[in-house]
């Protein structure tokens, strides 16, 4: 599967509230390697460049920071990443760091967090 599969599933999903936010402001990534960095930069503009249901969204920006770059929100997405992963392929596995991090995941009306907060790619 390729970045551009995932990116349409999740602006798909109806889970993405990208009218929320601030396209004064880039949306930062973790450089990977040469090639995925240009796979990435090329599904991201084709979305914004209207290949999905939402159609174009001009004004978005995507910018890749080296590792070394010490950014807090690639920081806050490595901490959470493992533990949310780890509950994903063993739920009844003790897990401190999702018990801490489950409350705080968007919810459905009814609650859940699957398909809200927590989407699981296929």
């Amino acid at each position: 599967m390729s970045y551009s599969d995932y990116i349409i599933y999740v602006d798909e999903s109806g889970d993405h509230s990208l009218t929320s936010i601030d396209r004064d402001y880039p949306i930062g990534v973790e450089k990977r390697g040469r090639r995925e960095d240009d796979d990435l930069e090329l599904a991201f503009r084709r979305i914004r460049d209207g290949a999905s249901l939402e159609g174009p969204m001009p004004g978005f920006e995507i910018v890749s920071a080296d590792k070394k770059t010490n950014s807090a929100g690639l920081q806050l997405a490595d901490l959470t990443a493992r533990p949310i992963g780890r509950h994903v392929l063993d739920p009844a596995q003790p897990n401190r760091a999702w018990d801490i991090i489950e409350p705080k995941l968007r919810r459905s009306p009814a609650g859940e967090v699957r398909g809200w907060g927590l989407n699981i790619f296929p």
